[in-house]
C-alpha cells in the first residue's frame, strides 16, 4: 500500500491510533489486531484506524508464532506487515501508544515539532493497574502474550469508553 493510500484511509476515518512497541513482533502487533477487533464488536470500524509499528524493526521477521496463537485462541485471525515508526505518524495518527516507558522515552524524542499526536502508554487505561505491557519474547510458555492480550483488551475497552464520553 503507498503512503499515499494509506494517508487517504487514515482520513476516511474520523480517529486513528498506532501501537508501538520495539521490534513489531509481539505486543505492537497484538495490541492493533485486539483494538481492530474491539472496534469491530462495538460496530465502530469504520471510524478508526489503526496499525502497529515498532522502533527498531527487521522487515524480515514475521509476528511471533506465540503472539499469533494467542490471537487465534480469541477468535482473532493474526495479521502483521513490520514496519519502524517514521516521521509522518506524528502526523498521521490521532494516538500512539507505547507499550512500555523506554518506547514512550524514544516516541517522546523522536517527536517532531508540530505534530499534535497525543503519546501515551497505553496501560495508562488498565483498570487493574498495570505499569507496562512485558514483552514476553524470551518466555518459554504463552503466559506472557495471554498477559499482553489481556492487558490491551482491558485498556482499550476503558480507552474507547473514555473517548466516546469525552467526544458527547
Amino acid at each position: 500500500m503507498t503512503l499515499d493510500c494509506e494517508i487517504s484511509r487514515v482520513k476516511l476515518a474520523n480517529n486513528s491510533v498506532l501501537m508501538v512497541c520495539y521490534n513489531n513482533y509481539i505486543r505492537s502487533p497484538i495490541a492493533a489486531a485486539v483494538f481492530n477487533e474491539i472496534v469491530r464488536r462495538r460496530g465502530i470500524d469504520s471510524r478508526w484506524y489503526c496499525d502497529s509499528a515498532g522502533i527498531s524493526v527487521n522487515q524480515e521477521f514475521d509476528m511471533d508464532l506465540r503472539a499469533k496463537e494467542t490471537l487465534r485462541s480469541h477468535g482473532i485471525e493474526p495479521y502483521n506487515t513490520p514496519k519502524e515508526v517514521i516521521v509522518d505518524d506524528f502526523f498521521k495518527f490521532d494516538f500512539i501508544f507505547g507499550m512500555d516507558r523506554i518506547i514512550i522515552g524514544q516516541l517522546r524524542t523522536k517527536k517532531p515539532v508540530g505534530s499534535r499526536t497525543k503519546i501515551e502508554l497505553l496501560t495508562t487505561y488498565d483498570p487493574e493497574s498495570k505499569h507496562m505491557i512485558r514483552d514476553p519474547y524470551f518466555d518459554e510458555d504463552s503466559a506472557g502474550f495471554e498477559e499482553c492480550y489481556q492487558i490491551a483488551y482491558r485498556s482499550f475497552n476503558a480507552f474507547l469508553e473514555e473517548f466516546q464520553k469525552s467526544e458527547a
